[in-house]
């Protein structure tokens, strides 16, 4: 499947519109979520997971990079879903100044990717 890069992003970025669960369960959320090769973890707006209720698995700390002061999250434990495809049990961290999911490669070194940025294309 070919996915053309958001322009709402400067530069246009790889996008994937990505379904948040509980195990055997309907994705309770659907939101657009960055591919961000990157990111170690997968984050998720916090107010996404309080709606959902998602259960805190542990707290961690975590850094924007290197040289930034770290702050504390706590992880939840959600299935991920990519066009049908489910994904279970996915380590997630919930961010209050996210507005959208960021997939990072605990999550994105589950499936094959392709970026072709020349074209603006995801390819998965």
């Amino acid at each position: 499947m070919k996915i053309r890069y958001s322009a709402k992003f400067r530069p246009p970025a790889p996008v994937l519109r990505v379904g948040v669960a509980f195990p055997d369960e309907a994705p309770r959320a659907n939101l657009t979520a960055l591919v961000d090769t990157g990111a170690d973890m997968t984050h998720v707006p916090l107010r996404v997971l309080k709606r959902l209720k998602a259960p805190v698995l542990y707290s961690a700390v975590v850094r924007a990079n290197p040289a930034a002061p770290g702050y504390l999250v706590t992880v939840h434990l959600v299935d991920l879903i990519v066009n049908e495809l489910r994904f279970p049990a996915i380590e997630v961290f919930g961010d209050e100044n996210e507005q959208i999911i960021v997939l990072g490669r605990n999550f994105l070194n589950m499936m094959r990717i392709v970026l072709d940025g020349p074209k603006s294309i995801l390819e998965i």
